[in-house]
């Protein structure tokens, strides 16, 4: 093995300028996350005199609240790219303006070259690209002019010239990092996460070495996770893994800050738990036999679904199937460590296609075998009971994301577990006059309404365009007289509801077309819009915030269901 050698990096000469990122409002965050309270101010740490809130209780579903649902990659930046810097805490000041209790954010996982953080490589890691680059420059890791070619403040984010720049200039941050050593607290972060963190790590180093290949095209040895391989790859590709474990450590504290900062300000974090992993990933390629693979990663099978609300044709997804009969036998403890990993990000987890813990959707591999293609059962109650255990032991809560078609049994586990559903206003003007989704055949307040979702067209478009005439229902449900009234109309509809909480995209807030679309399902090139600085302006979050005053979803205010 000793073509994998590598000479070791020279570091590069760390930035002597003054620091100043113990001064900025994230820097505070993090060092008093860092320090058990102490704050950081110059290079030396100082008590922080001011008591902690202690006041704020964040919302868990539990009471009439409202919030955004805005990705991180969605952020303005200077970088093409939403981050964890100063404009995901000033989002959050602006929601607070608003009078929203929630920020939903999509799956933060790292993204593959179809852009959808619901292929990605791990079901644990975090997205790299948000790791903010200003507060690597006032951390002294980076240099100024090192970073000025990347600016990119568009709308749209290019996820190929994101891929080819951002891995250089992160590196350039790992090297300086290392000249001072690795912190108590990456240590600690290593050794906490451990048992994902080192296989993932090491599947990303292998993974660059071989070209970025998926791991079903490496050497045999290598792909079928024979340990002398492993034990030789590691040793070869020290610096490389050691390189994506710094990238972990730098994307949970900077979150972390961001996360603390939110609950300062009584904001709770809705987080997106994809329910399937990609093939391609270190989780499949680690522990294969919790999957419906082979030990060279085939796949005769694949998961996706039926004909539904999002497309007229059925729809397959690629990713492997769990082998639910093995997880079972280990008691789902992969499961359990993926959900406990989730509320230690998020206040509330959002289970996505909730339905496949019930029943899912295989579709054979094979042309001349599609007429195959069925639902099969999954464990059920027994599944749902194992996340929601993982939840709650770490102060999680669970949301569920259950749209689609909704069987008797699969609704029988969504009552015996108590988990809340979603109502989407978008589907609910079909003319039916017993549609779930229309607030007065609500039967519970024990839901999260949405008035259109990420897979959605924007409301602007699905009303004004593509369906006029669902306009023209929905105006009349709404009493609205004025066409270009009807979105915030349905946004008041949805506050003056009886479910618990609301949730509008903040492309709806903004009234855009489908040109700031999130993902349109089966196709590819999604998930590339992005918000302008200072586009959510503050005459938005004072409507909202009426909105929220009128209809009883300001924090701590009472209301009587």
């Amino acid at each position: 093995m000793n073509q994998f050698l590598r000479d070791k990096p020279t570091p590069s000469q760390t930035n002597q300028r003054r620091i100043n990122f113990w001064d900025t409002p994230y820097g505070q965050a993090v060092g008093c996350l860092q320090n058990g309270g102490a704050v950081m101010q110059g290079d030396t740490l100082r008590r922080d005199t001011q008591k902690p809130n202690t006041e704020v209780k964040l919302p868990k579903l539990d009471r009439r609240g409202a919030g955004i649902m805005l990705p991180i990659s969605a952020l303005p930046s200077r970088y093409g790219i939403g981050t964890f810097g100063e404009a995901a805490h000033q989002f959050l000041r602006e929601l607070k303006n608003a009078g929203q209790q929630y920020w939903q954010v999509l799956p933060m996982l790292p993204t593959p070259s179809c852009n959808s953080p619901f292929q990605s490589c791990s079901a644990f890691a975090g997205n790299p690209y948000f790791i903010d680059l200003d507060i690597f420059v006032s951390k002294g890791l980076l240099k100024e002019d090192e970073i000025v070619p990347l600016v990119d403040q568009s709308d749209t984010i290019d996820y190929g010239r994101i891929y080819a720049t951002r891995r250089p200039i992160l590196q350039k941050a790992f090297v300086r990092a290392q000249t001072v050593g690795k912190t108590k607290e990456a240590e600690r972060f290593e050794e906490e996460n451990a048992e994902w963190l080192e296989g993932y790590c090491l599947y990303r180093a292998i993974k660059v070495y071989h070209g970025d290949k998926p791991w079903m095209e490496w050497p045999a040895a290598i792909r079928r996770g024979d340990r002398g391989a492993k034990k030789e790859y590691t040793r070869a590709l020290a610096n490389e893994v050691a390189f994506w474990k710094f990238c972990q450590f730098e994307f949970e504290t900077q979150w972390q800050a961001v996360k603390a900062n939110a609950a300062k300000n009584g904001i709770a974090i809705i987080g997106d738990c994809p329910l399937y992993v990609s093939l391609d990933s270190a989780d499949v390629w680690e522990q294969r036999h919790l999957f419906q693979v082979d030990e060279d990663g085939e796949a005769k099978a694949a998961a996706g679904v039926p004909p539904d609300a999002y497309a007229d044709t059925e729809r397959c997804w690629g990713n492997p199937l769990y082998n639910w009969a093995e997880m079972e036998r280990e008691n789902f403890s992969w499961w359990k460590k993926r959900i406990k990993r989730n509320a230690r990000l998020y206040d509330i987890i959002r289970i996505d296609h909730f339905i496949g813990l019930r029943r899912f959707y295989k579709i054979h591999a094979r042309p001349e075998e599609r007429y195959l293609n069925r639902w099969e059962d999954a464990p059920g109650l027994a599944i749902a009971e194992a996340i929601d255990a993982a939840a709650k032991e770490e102060g999680g809560t669970v949301l569920a994301e259950d749209l689609g078609i909704i069987t008797p049994e699969v609704q029988d586990v969504l009552e015996k577990i108590g988990w809340q559903g979603m109502k989407v206003l978008q589907f609910a003007f079909d003319g039916k006059l017993h549609n779930e989704h229309l607030p007065h055949n609500y039967k519970t307040h024990r839901n999260v309404v949405y008035p259109s979702t990420h897979d959605n067209e924007t409301l602007q478009s699905y009303l004004h365009e593509s369906h006029p005439e669902i306009r023209d229902r929905a105006m009349e449900y709404t009493n609205t007289i004025m066409p270009e009234e009807i979105l915030w109309n349905i946004h008041r509809l949805a506050y003056m509801s009886i479910a618990d909480t609301v949730i509008i995209l903040m492309q709806d807030v903004l009234e855009l077309d489908n040109s700031a679309r999130t993902n349109c399902p089966g196709k590819i090139n999604g998930w590339r819009w992005r918000l302008k600085e200072g586009q959510f302006t503050e005459a938005h979050q004072a409507r909202l915030c009426k909105l929220a005053e009128t209809y009883g979803r300001l924090p701590n205010q009472k209301s009587h269901r």
